[in-house]
């Protein structure tokens, strides 16, 4: 169950990087870099 729960949080996660990353990137890449 726990195994669940991380590859859900994995593809939430990339989800949020493909939308907003570029942005992210844009504003501030040094809080990217930190995130990842």
């Amino acid at each position: 169950m726990g195994g669940d729960v991380t590859v859900r949080f994995l593809q939430n996660l990339q989800h949020e990087i493909l939308i907003g990353g570029h942005r992210l990137v844009a504003d501030e890449p040094k809080e990217v870099g930190g995130d990842w």
